[in-house]
């Protein structure tokens, strides 16, 4: 997908989803999220299948929402 900004403790993030093509998560839908700040990056992996992708991602962003990033 598209690369999807989102504003994290005031931090701009990065979402994209992807269908890996090749491994163990081959044909899964995922919800990839990755916020950086000068002291490191975080990011969170949130897996499902095509079906699904859709009711969960607002529960993969809510997630998201109480990952503290590095300060």
């Amino acid at each position: 997908s598209d690369l999807v900004t989102f504003d994290h403790q005031g931090h701009t993030g990065i979402e994209m989803t992807i269908s890996p093509k090749v491994g163990p998560a081959a044909g899964a839908i995922m919800s990839v999220s990755t916020v950086e700040t000068s002291k490191g990056r975080t990011a969170l992996i949130c897996a499902t299948d095509k079906e699904s992708i859709a009711a969960l991602l607002p529960k993969f962003r809510a997630v998201r929402a109480t990952i503290r990033a590095p300060e």
